[in-house]
């Protein structure tokens, strides 16, 4: 139950991080200027991406989520491997697509970094009960 339960948070973790990702990076687009004027257009361009470009980091994440899963640290090694992940996935970014944003690199990798962030905080009491449910 316990590898169901961490695969199920670790998607929806990856899930919520690219759709809040794939919002802030769209209006970011839409609003500088670039050729990226449709929201719509900015937002499954940037989902596609962020999806793409986190993947590798979502293994990591679940693979350390299975080792740490009865530490009384959880949360905290989790947040902590989120934003190492996205940093990684931005650099991966930076590097692959140099050309196509220049400027805006700062305001998205930014975004992908909050959106990590904010995507665990919002399994918080998921994660915790995970552990709670253990002892």
């Amino acid at each position: 139950m316990k590898i169901v339960q961490t695969i199920i948070f670790s998607f929806t973790i990856w899930v919520v991080a690219a759709l809040i990702n794939a919002a802030l990076s769209a209006t970011i687009l839409s609003f500088s200027g670039s050729r990226f004027e449709s929201w719509p257009g900015a937002f499954v361009l940037a989902l596609v991406f962020s999806l793409l470009f986190s993947a590798p980091g979502i293994f990591v994440f679940w693979i350390i989520f299975m080792a740490c899963v009865n530490s009384e640290k959880l949360f905290g090694i989790l947040l902590r491997t989120g934003i190492l992940a996205s940093l990684i996935s931005v650099i991966l970014f930076r590097t692959l697509l140099n050309n196509e944003f220049k400027g805006l690199y700062f305001f998205m990798g930014l975004s992908a970094v909050i959106d990590a962030v904010i995507a665990i905080l919002v399994h918080h009491t998921s994660i915790t009960s995970i552990n709670k449910n253990e002892k």
